[in-house]
This record gives structure tokens, C-alpha cells and sequence, in this order.
């Protein structure tokens, strides 16, 4: 098989590798911002977790047969032995990082976020957690935000210290911002009781709230304290991308563009910190 430029990128995106680039580097803008110790080892393990979570949520909804007939979906069906490679080497990989730094009772502190990631997919009762009206966004912008700062400030014993607290408000509403575009995209996919923004007010509605939600992120950044104003930058691309979605781009404009955006907060965040 002829491996081309365009294959690499379909499985870097669409193999989860990308956006679990994306955990990993605003796990590490929390490190950079709270100034602690960056730990390698958490970034991997977030890296790792966030290619099993979303391989694995993947591979249910493709036998679940609720998978749309995306150029992603596509993708899924005829690389689908690949995928379970991929789950086998991260679960491997994100066991063996999680028990370095973790031990066995902790598992309780994370006990939601496995719900989510076992059930946002699989269906009981012929529903699944992403099935449920209006919980969809909360979840994912909820359990990125836990990830990508209360883990490493649970590492830091920093958990009730104000940054935490500051980072987590604003890794919330800006994922929840980074989510509406896909609800745009699968606004014709979506069934009617999912109940998504764009469905309840509309395509150009939806973008501007998007729209509205990272500007409040700009100045939440100026307000809540001062090492987030590195992330302005970040917001201000985020925005010119947001006026750019409609239900009529590709796939690879979501899936490689908008979830791009949130590898260019460590390196916003490193190159203001060096220059100011």
C-alpha cells in the first residue's frame, strides 16, 4: 500500500493522535502557568488515555451502527483493526504510567472520568450518556477541564489553590466553545431529542455564542490573573477560526483545524513568558 502525505495526516487526525496532542499540550499550559514542575510522565498519561478514550468510543459507535458516513467514519470502517491497535498499546502504556503515579486507591478520584469515558458512548437503555439532552458539551468541556488541570494540581496538592480553580473556569468555557463547531457539523446527523445548541438556535446563532464564549475567555484571562493573558493570542485565532465554520466544511477543517487550536496554548504561553 502506498503510504501518501494525505494517509499520514488521516491517521495522525483521525487515529485520535491529534487531539490527544491537544490534551497533552493544555495539560502542559497548566504546568507552565501555575510555574510547577512540568511532569512528563502526567503529560504521557493524559496523551495515552485520551487515544484509548476516544478509540475506544470510536470502535462502539462504528458496531453500535450510530456512526454518521463522515469521511472520519470511513476512515474508522477500514481501519478499524489499526484502531484496536491502538487501543491495545495505550491501554497498555496508560496502565503502566497510571500506577507509577497514582496508586490503586486513587482510582476513586478518577472514578467519574472513567464513567464518562466507559458510557459517553455505550448505550444502555438504548441511550448514552452523549445521547442525553443538553449533557453532551457539559461533559466533554467538564472532564477537559479535570484532566488538564485538577489531575496535575491533585499531583501539586493544589487543588483548592485560586490558579486551579482560575485555569479549570477557563479550559471550560473554552472547550465548551471548541465543541459547538461539531454540533454544527453534525447538525444534520444529530437526531432531534440530542437537543444541541445549534439545534435549539440556530447555525449562525450557535457560532456566535462560540464567538461570545472565547471572547469572555480573553477578558476572563485579564480579570481572574495575570499569567493567563499569555493565552490571549490563542483566543484571538480561536475567534477568526470560529467565523469560519459552517455545516459545509470538510471534516479534516474541524478535526485537524478546530481541535488544533488547543495545541497552540503551551506555546503561547512559553514564548510570552520568555519575552515579557
Amino acid at each position: 500500500m502506498k503510504i501518501t502525505f494525505r494517509k499520514i495526516v488521516e491517521l495522525i487526525v483521525f487515529g485520535n493522535i491529534w487531539i490527544s496532542l491537544g490534551a497533552a499540550a493544555l495539560t502542559l499550559n497548566t504546568f507552565l502557568i501555575m510555574e510547577w514542575t512540568i511532569n512528563l510522565g502526567l503529560i504521557l498519561l493524559v496523551f495515552f488515555a485520551t487515544i484509548l478514550s476516544y478509540s475506544f468510543q470510536r470502535i462502539i459507535r462504528h458496531r453500535s451502527g450510530s456512526a454518521t458516513n463522515s469521511v472520519r467514519h470511513q476512515w474508522v470502517y477500514k481501519q478499524i483493526k489499526l484502531l484496536f491497535v491502538l487501543i491495545l498499546i495505550s491501554s497498555c502504556l496508560s496502565g503502566y504510567l497510571f500506577f507509577t503515579l497514582f496508586s490503586f486507591y486513587e482510582l476513586i478520584y478518577f472514578s467519574p472520568l472513567i464513567v464518562v469515558a466507559l458510557f459517553y458512548a455505550v448505550k444502555l437503555s438504548n441511550k448514552s450518556l452523549r445521547d442525553i439532552p443538553f449533557l453532551k458539551i457539559i461533559l466533554i468541556a467538564t472532564c477537559w477541564a479535570a484532566v488538564t488541570v485538577l489531575i496535575p494540581a491533585h499531583i501539586n496538592q493544589e487543588l483548592s489553590g485560586y490558579g486551579t480553580w482560575a485555569i479549570f473556569s477557563l479550559n471550560f468555557i473554552y472547550i465548551f466553545a471548541l465543541v459547538i463547531p461539531f454540533d454544527i457539523r453534525d447538525l444534520h446527523f444529530d437526531e432531534p431529542e440530542k437537543k444541541t445548541i445549534p439545534q435549539l438556535i440556530g447555525l449562525k446563532a450557535a457560532k456566535y455564542t462560540g464567538v461570545l464564549l472565547l471572547v469572555i475567555c480573553g477578558l476572563l484571562s485579564c480579570a481572574l490573573f495575570k499569567e493567563a493573558v499569555y493565552l490571549i493570542p490563542v483566543y484571538f485565532i480561536s475567534i477568526v477560526l470560529m467565523l469560519q465554520v459552517n455545516n459545509k466544511r470538510k471534516e479534516l477543517f474541524y478535526a485537524f483545524g478546530i481541535d488544533g487550536l488547543i495545541l497552540l496554548f503551551p506555546f503561547s504561553t512559553w514564548i510570552i513568558k520568555s519575552y515579557i
